[in-house]
């Protein structure tokens, strides 16, 4: 059976009968056979040490490059399927090879998957006309387990494997442990470039679960063009983080919050479709990411159901939805997103996080998406440095807090209609004492990102003026105290 390959740059795909690539280039002949998947031993050989890919990567003090290869007619299917016209194709990945060197030491991934990410954020003409633009720039997810064999994996590119271990490896491949990474690139214009690595990394020193990140020089080719500049990399929120966190406790249900055109993820319903498992053209408020085939999602919609409760004393409340909710863990998540000032968050616009059941069946919350933090305002003037505790508004909805949660455990007792749980609240406002005692201070954050190899760069503009530096953010925010 004749074999198609993305051999990159210098030959692009041979599909016959798509008529999308140039029928007249010749079969492209098979790539050199490389070793994929021994960084570990490599890292192993020249640092001395016993240390894993994933510690390497994720090490701020490291020199972390990515390239990303693509054909040029890959690059204009990937813009093209990443557009809003094509809602239904935006989730499927495109072929390219992946070079990943950690301190000079490299390894080659071929046919990883490729796609635009984000939402309001979503970039998709960034290359045109053979050509990088000036000023467009794109966020991209990776996938290191795509199979590309079968038109719903990728519709113009499909490899017919011919041996079915070769393919079981494939779909089992990992980078570091990791099946998925995250690339985002400083869109809002952080001159520290850290300050959410920092976010991210405080909420892991309070055991949250949250997502490692590092800075990463990434370079995109197609063809003989190229652009090269500092990203952020971020490991993908999924059973694998779980499994970090604790390998006997990661069978549970793990669902994605968002504020989508179904509505806010406010935790007051789950009618009118917003609980589901995401396809094409359908992006549910809350997404199932795990257990897709074997849950009946029934764990949510209880925990819901009991967070919805209006007519019940607070203290009736707390230990109700105590048996639901790790309530402890909810404070001390609720506390840092506080002190960080998070406006994208659950409290002030129902969006970007995570809810897993553990295997006791409580919910417990993860960050996700915290690039507006610290004073992050670039194109969304929501300024929360002098935000009190009080919880009676949601700022980035610019309007009275919707979330029973939040009215429940984080809200003025004075301006709440529903009973409070008086206790919790006052146990938040502690945490959120020690919390920004502990990370608000200027001396720590610089020693923080004066571990990072990559230098701020010196490219960044005045778009991004309408942001506080740090100390600004910092100072405002314990005068609150």
């Amino acid at each position: 059976m004749k074999k198609n390959y993305l051999i990159l740059p210098l030959l692009t795909i041979s599909l016959g009968a798509c008529s999308y690539f140039n029928p007249e280039q010749t079969d492209p002949v098979d790539p050199p056979v490389v070793e994929e998947g021994h960084l570990d031993d490599l890292i192993h050989e020249s640092l001395s040490k016993s240390k894993t890919v994933f510690s390497e990567f994720f090490k701020y003090e490291n020199k972390i490059e990515i390239e990303l290869t693509f054909s040029e007619q890959v690059m204009y299917k990937l813009q093209d399927y990443g557009s809003d016209s094509k809602l239904d194709k935006n989730d499927m990945y495109h072929p390219c090879t992946a070079k990943f060197t950690i301190n000079g030491v490299s390894n080659t991934y071929y046919e990883v998957g490729a796609r635009i990410r984000g939402n309001t954020s979503r970039v998709t003409d960034f290359f045109q006309n053979g050509k990088f633009v000036e000023g467009k720039i794109a966020h991209f997810k990776l996938s290191f387990s795509q199979t590309f064999d079968s038109k719903e994996d990728n519709d113009y590119y499909v490899i017919p494997w011919e041996d079915s271990l070769k393919r079981e490896d494939r779909k089992d491949r990992k980078f570091g442990g990791m099946k998925k990474i995250d690339l985002k690139w400083n869109r809002n214009f952080d001159n520290t470039f850290t300050k959410e690595i920092y976010t991210l990394d405080a909420f892991r020193q309070e055991k949250i679960m949250a997502q490692n990140s590092n800075l990463v020089n990434l370079t995109v080719k197609v063809g003989n063009e190229s652009r090269t500049m500092v990203y952020e990399a971020l490991e993908a929120v999924d059973k694998r983080l779980l499994k970090r966190y604790d390998s006997d406790d990661n069978s549970g249900d793990l669902y994605k919050c968002l504020y989508t055109n179904l509505g806010k993820a406010t935790l007051k319903d789950y009618s009118n479709n917003k609980l589901g498992i995401e396809r094409p053209g359908y992006r549910p408020v809350y997404g199932l990411k795990t257990n897709e085939e074997t849950s009946d999602m029934s764990v949510f919609k209880t925990f819901v159901d009991h967070v919805k409760v209006t007519n019940t004393s607070g203290e009736d409340f707390y230990n109700d939805i105590s048996n639901y909710m790790d309530v402890d863990y909810f404070l001390k998540f609720s506390a840092l997103c506080w002190v960080f000032g998070l406006p994208d968050d659950f409290r002030n616009n129902y969006n970007n996080y995570y809810i897993y059941f553990r295997s006791d069946n409580k919910a417990i919350f993860l960050p996700y998406d915290n690039d507006r933090c610290l004073g992050i305002r670039n194109n969304w003037n929501i300024d929360l440095k002098n935000a009190k505790y009080d919880h009676e508004l949601a700022y980035g909805a610019n309007e009275r807090n919707d979330s029973p949660l939040v009215r429940r455990f984080l809200s003025d007792i004075s301006k709440n209609t529903n009973p409070v749980h008086q206790e919790s609240l006052t146990k938040f406002h502690d945490y959120c004492v020690e919390y920004a005692n502990k990370y608000l201070v200027k001396e720590k954050f610089n020693e923080f990102t004066s571990k990072f190899f990559y230098a701020p760069s010196k490219d960044i503009t005045k778009a991004g003026e309408d942001n506080d530096t740090f100390e600004v953010y910092a100072t405002a925010k314990l005068a609150t105290l």
